[in-house]
């Protein structure tokens, strides 16, 4: 059975590399680390999940998921939100752009991740 496939969008080297190495055991990844990447990524791609970084250089994750939005190739794909900040404006936004939730990175462990990313998918 073919994995179903994850876009992670994060320009954090580290934490994108972990968490790849994490997900692979359940998904394809797929992994960009920056706003524009994603978005061609997410519209050639058409994962089931996409994990979207919050703070990135160019292009935020707010942005990203604004042009996704727009766009009827990728409006649809679920996205979680990956932050370093807990009660950020940015999450709220997030929320009512219609995202399925958010993450506080430093609080999860990898395997906490992955496990969130099973029960959305």
């Amino acid at each position: 059975m073919k994995k179903p496939k994850i876009l992670l969008i994060d320009d954090e080297e580290l934490f994108r590399n972990a968490m790849e190495k994490t997900l692979r055991q359940e998904f394809e990844v797929v992994v960009a680390a920056d706003g524009a990447k994603g978005l061609r990524l997410a519209e050639k791609i058409k994962p089931k999940l996409i994990l979207l970084d919050i703070l990135m250089p160019e292009i935020d994750g707010l942005e990203v998921l604004r042009r996704m939005k727009k766009n009827r190739k990728t409006k649809n794909i679920p996205v979680i939100l990956l932050t370093n900040v807990d009660k950020d404006e940015s999450v709220s936004e997030g929320i009512s752009l219609g995202v399925r939730g958010y993450m506080v990175k430093a609080d999860y462990t990898g395997e906490e991740i992955l496990a969130k990313v099973k029960n959305f998918i």
